[in-house]
């Protein structure tokens, strides 16, 4: 993205999203399409044992980047479910061959590895195949793409978690990028309480206490964001899809740079009432500058930072 690219330096810090895509999936998954090197996959499978052993839940990135390897490579799925490891490794491998659209395959692993249950499970929720999956409102749908990307290199995936945004309404976004800025540039060390007040924030605004629905959508969102942002800093073809997504949708475009131009100006604020607060002689200041940061940071118009009445100056 053209100014999503811009936002890297504000994603120096590691979201959980992008850490699922990376640590988990092992050093070398992130660039594995480039060659499929048989060490680089062997190496992703003894990361995923370990870390299956110590942390026995499903990281999404690897069902997706196991799944994207199946799909793309037939001839790796022996290595793939021959592989030795803990149950939740197992249950990994199962729900690769499920969403690559190997029915018969997981039904052949599913029978060898006692997991006729979790097979189950999986026939009975039909979730979507790799080419199917469109993220809305689950932040695991977009650690399923990014890990079918590492595996295969092919944009497609990219354009799905892109897609959502394409669907969502203008504040959807406008809170979804500054949740990830804030996220990115402070993690739980801002003004006020850091992601976590960040997120009964955004809970508040969309009523997720009746529908989380919306709340859901946007966190989603926002950690598609961040995420894209990460690995644009490495990939170029994450760049180039971004990019050329933002340059067909002028809608995108321009509250993706309004949100920018009002993160910078929030940064800039933030300095001066740091500066401020402290001196008696700037109590009035200090006093403005607290109520624009506060409307900021509790998802108010980004107006109101971009051009503050003259009494908020």
């Amino acid at each position: 993205m053209k100014r999503l690219i811009l936002a890297i330096a504000f994603v120096a810090v590691l979201c959980p999203s992008a850490g699922a895509a990376q640590a988990a999936a092992g050093d070398c998954a992130s660039t594995y399409y480039r060659d499929k090197n048989d060490a680089c996959l062997s190496a992703t499978l003894a990361a995923l044992r370990d870390a299956s052993s110590v942390k026995p839940e499903i990281n999404f990135a690897m069902v997706g980047f196991l799944a994207g390897v199946i799909k793309s490579t037939p001839a790796k799925e022996t290595t793939i479910v021959a592989a030795v490891g803990p149950p939740a490794m197992k249950t990994t491998i199962l729900m690769a061959l499920n969403r690559a659209g190997r029915d018969e395959a997981a039904r052949s692993f599913a029978q060898s590895e006692n997991l006729q249950t979790a097979l189950a499970g999986l026939e009975s929720e039909l979730p979507p195949r790799l080419g199917e999956i469109k993220p809305r409102s689950a932040v695991a749908d977009n650690d399923l793409l990014i890990g079918a990307f590492m595996a295969t290199g092919d944009p497609a995936y990219i354009k799905a978690i892109l897609g959502n945004f394409t669907a969502a309404t203008d504040d959807q976004i406008r809170d979804a990028v500054r949740v990830a800025l804030m996220q990115a540039s402070f993690g739980e060390n801002d003004r006020r309480g850091g992601y976590g007040r960040l997120a009964r924030v955004v809970c508040g605004k969309y009523l997720c206490r009746r529908d989380l629905s919306k709340f859901s959508r946007v966190m989603t969102l926002s950690a598609a964001y961040w995420t894209l942002a990460s690995l644009a800093a490495t990939d170029e073809t994450v760049r180039k899809t971004g990019q050329a997504f933002l340059d067909a949708d002028a809608r995108i475009n321009a509250i993706e740079q309004n949100e920018q131009d009002a993160f910078a100006a929030y940064r800039e604020r933030l300095s001066a009432w740091t500066a401020a607060k402290s001196n008696p002689d700037l109590a009035d200041k200090a006093k403005s500058d607290d109520a624009l940061l506060s409307d900021y940071e509790d998802l108010g118009s980004s107006r109101n930072l971009l051009h503050p009445l003259p009494g908020g100056q």
